[in-house]
């Protein structure tokens, strides 16, 4: 199975050619690079990855759900526009958490800087999406706007779910944090 690897992990790899069965050569690739590590237990790690999981259906369903009615926030581009980037985010919130759960420590330097930086960014771009689309209706509210009905109030609960969830996620990060291993 060959595997492409980025630029910035390029140095962590040593190519060496040997001679196969029938006198060809081949290229062996070895990782030389550091490992990384959990800095919590085993027990820890996957309570907050449970949990960490938990927070990432809340960020979902705060997305998928007021989409689902017809509000008029999702008709004003200035609330939507951020709202919909918040999909992105959610993507790889998804894939911090299959991370954490599926590799094992020691791991190569690509996968603990991933799983840090994931872990630790998404929730805040969540945050700070959901937060200005929720700037953005109330203010629109506030103003005139838009009138606020039913599905409008369910918008904006789920908004504040999902900043809540994610808020959640971020505090988190310390239970999911890889370091290098001291060799």
């Amino acid at each position: 199975v060959k595997k492409m690897i980025s630029k910035k992990y390029l140095s962590d790899y040593k190519v060496e050619p040997y001679l196969d069965e029938k006198g060809r050569v081949r290229n062996k690739t070895t990782y030389v690079g550091v490992y990384y590590k959990y800095i919590n237990d085993d027990k820890t790690r996957k309570n907050g990855a449970l949990l960490y999981l938990l927070a990432t259906i809340g960020v979902i369903l705060s997305f998928v759900i007021p989409l689902s009615f017809k509000s008029k926030i999702a008709d004003l581009g200035y609330v939507v526009l951020p709202y919909a980037f918040v999909f992105l985010a959610i993507v790889f919130m998804i894939g911090a958490v299959f991370n954490v759960l599926t590799i094992k420590a020691p791991m190569i330097r690509e996968n603990g800087e991933k799983i840090n930086t994931r872990v630790s960014a998404c929730p805040i771009i969540v945050i700070i999406l959901e937060g200005f689309a929720l700037l953005a209706s109330l203010v629109s509210a506030i103003f005139g706007v838009i009138a606020i009905g039913l599905y409008e109030v369910i918008f904006i609960i789920f908004m504040i779910f999902g900043i809540a969830s994610a808020i959640l996620a971020f505090l988190l990060k310390k239970r999911l944090k890889t370091e290098p291993v001291n060799e």
